[in-house]
């Protein structure tokens, strides 16, 4: 029988996780039980009592076992006035005691390595702040530099102009003078 299934007596017919089940001994979920047996179909499982279910054992025999564990297995014998089960539970105690401090040196070590590290990692920060710093130095000049270029072909577009308006003139003058000659050989004629 699984584990979490229970054999019990089916009252009516039922449908359960796709199977028939018919009145007799029926083995079901037991997490189904309380909710069948509200329902009817099924009688509620005996629960056995834990004084039955539960063997009793003295303090003596548990003594007399765990003396003899320890004796045939590490060599044992006294126990310093304690019994067995008392000096088990004062070496689980104790060896609480030892990884509690064996936490606590752990924690200090790496506390001083977090102490030790401090240099190297201000040393560390000092340089990104360096890095940082002269990456706005660079950003400046960039920022300069391209104002100056923008200037710079303002400058060159008003050239342009002016030196455009200048053969414009030039053009004038050039046509009045052709004007002029033709005029003047005219007049010779």
């Amino acid at each position: 029988m699984a584990k979490d299934t229970i054999e019990v007596v089916a009252l009516k017919p039922f449908a359960l996780g796709g199977s028939e089940h018919m009145p007799g001994r029926v083995k079901v979920p037991a997490k189904s039980i309380p909710n069948l047996v509200e329902k009817g179909f099924i009688e509620a499982p005996e629960q056995p009592s834990e004084e039955s279910s539960l063997p009793l054992i003295s303090q003596e025999e548990v003594d007399e076992v765990t003396a003899g564990y320890l004796s045939s297995t590490f060599g044992l014998e006294r126990f310093s006035g304690e019994s067995p089960s008392a000096f088990i539970a004062g070496v689980i105690g104790e060896g609480r005691d030892a990884k509690n401090e064996l936490l606590g040196i752990d924690n200090l070590l790496k506390g001083r390595d977090a102490l030790e590290s401090l240099p190297t990692r201000e040393a560390k920060i000092q340089k990104t702040l360096a890095v940082a710093k002269e990456s706005d130095g660079l950003k400046t000049q960039l920022t300069e530099a391209k104002a100056a270029a923008a200037k710079a072909k303002t400058d060159l577009t008003n050239v342009t102009k002016e030196r455009d308006g200048f053969k414009s003139e030039l053009d004038k003058v050039k046509a009045e003078l052709e004007a002029l000659k033709a005029a003047s050989a005219k007049a010779t004629n």
